[in-house]
């Protein structure tokens, strides 16, 4: 269980600082846990812009992350990528804190070594 968002910087790909250590955290993992076979990054944006762009940051997002975790030694085959755009808000607030909270990536275990 990730305990900390990784968030970004506001229509930016660009992870903020304070979501480093729970990326090193999510490498640790994956490095020492090979029984997760795949574990989806899945990329998030907030309501405003339009949805193409949101789409597109959405996957740029994912894919900084997948970077992130390869250059710390996890196999980019481990970690496949989806960006959702605006559809899965966590927050459905229309405000800073909402959309702040909605500039994000989730993580999500699609196989493991006990998974048919």
């Amino acid at each position: 269980m990730i305990l900390q968002p990784v968030t970004f910087e506001t229509r930016s790909a660009a992870i903020r600082p304070g979501s480093v250590p729970t990326l090193d955290a999510v490498a640790s993992v994956l490095q020492s846990h090979a029984e997760i076979l795949e574990l989806e990054i899945q990329g998030h944006s907030d309501e405003r812009g339009d949805d193409v762009s949101n789409l597109d940051l959405s996957d740029q997002r994912a894919l900084a992350v997948q970077a992130y975790l390869v250059a710390r030694g996890v196999d980019v085959a481990r970690i496949p990528v989806q960006g959702y755009g605006e559809s899965q808000p966590v927050d459905l607030g229309h405000n800073p804190r909402a959309w702040a909270r909605n500039r994000r990536v989730d993580f999500l275990i699609l196989r493991t070594a006990a998974s048919p």
